[in-house]
């Protein structure tokens, strides 16, 4: 790469964890303790985000609020989200060691990128007590970015962009205009856009399409065909600059973005890369 310095992922849905179930298994299991049925897409709605934010806006929802007080006597207040939050902690710290392993491609994708002198950081959604569990795991399997910033080691989370820019400040970076975030939900997309970096949306693994690689394996083509679709849509609405299917689509991107960096392109001054 000439211009292009860094690339910037997530984890759980666009590096390990295919599908993102592990904060989903743990959600579930938490409000079902709780009496709440809690429906995947709701806690999948505001996957990306810390996750006592994203506790906090599950409790915000109507019918979440209804059946707490049917089965716990009130509405939610602020101590249950507190206490509901150390509840939450323990069920995503049991989970990861169960969903640690890296996504199809992503070994060999990322080591495309170092030899092509790219450095390879990372911001999350969990905690740093979370991240000392996982980042081990994923290291052992292969998986090791060159800097981590988890969600609690900021002021804020995402779709802030304070994560990115620890990470700017660990790889040394003179731009993150020169960097590209990659990431499998929309709070990745809008964390990138504040962070004014180049910011790709992954389908395959992630969060929106929010299933196994099994199921994905034996869904009907026509079917996962619309649903990548509908899905890369809703990616470039929220302002994607590109999305791709499969994370190994990822260095002929940063190839194509290097050389929009080269020729005077800035990633706040183009909506899209036309539709890679």
């Amino acid at each position: 790469m000439k211009e292009l310095e860094s690339v910037i992922f997530d984890w759980a849905g666009t590096t390990i964890d295919f599908g993102c179930i592990a904060p989903l298994a743990a959600f579930k299991k938490f409000f079902l303790s709780k009496g709440v049925d809690i429906k995947d897409e709701d806690v999948r709605r505001f996957m990306g985000l810390k996750k006592i934010d994203q506790l906090n806006s599950l409790f915000n929802l109507q019918y979440v609020r209804d059946e707490w007080r049917d089965n716990n006597g009130k509405y939610p207040d602020d101590s249950d989200i507190r206490n509901g939050y150390e509840s939450l902690e323990g069920y995503i710290l049991n989970s990861l060691t169960e969903f640690a392993e890296p996504i199809t491609g992503v070994i060999e994708t990322v080591d495309i990128l170092k030899k092509l002198g790219v450095k390879i950081g990372s911001t999350t959604g969990y905690t740093k007590k979370m991240m000392d569990i996982l980042a081990p795991i994923a290291e052992s399997k292969g998986y090791c970015p060159d800097s981590l910033v988890c969600s609690d080691e900021v002021i804020e989370g995402r779709p802030f962009p304070y994560m990115c820019y620890e990470n700017a400040k660990k790889l040394k970076l003179s731009s993150l205009c020169k960097s590209v975030k990659v990431g499998d939900t929309i709070s990745d997309i809008r964390e990138g856009l504040q962070a004014g970096m180049w910011s790709v949306g992954v389908i395959y693994g992630g969060n929106e399409f929010g299933i196994s690689k099994e199921e994905m394996d034996n869904m009907d083509p026509f079917e996962r065909h619309q649903k990548a679709k509908n899905i890369r849509f809703k990616m470039y609405e929220a302002g994607a600059h590109a999305v791709i299917y499969s994370i190994t689509e990822l260095p002929l991107l940063c190839e194509l973005i290097d050389w929009n960096i080269c020729k005077g392109s800035h990633p706040k001054r183009i909506s899209n890369l036309n539709d890679f």
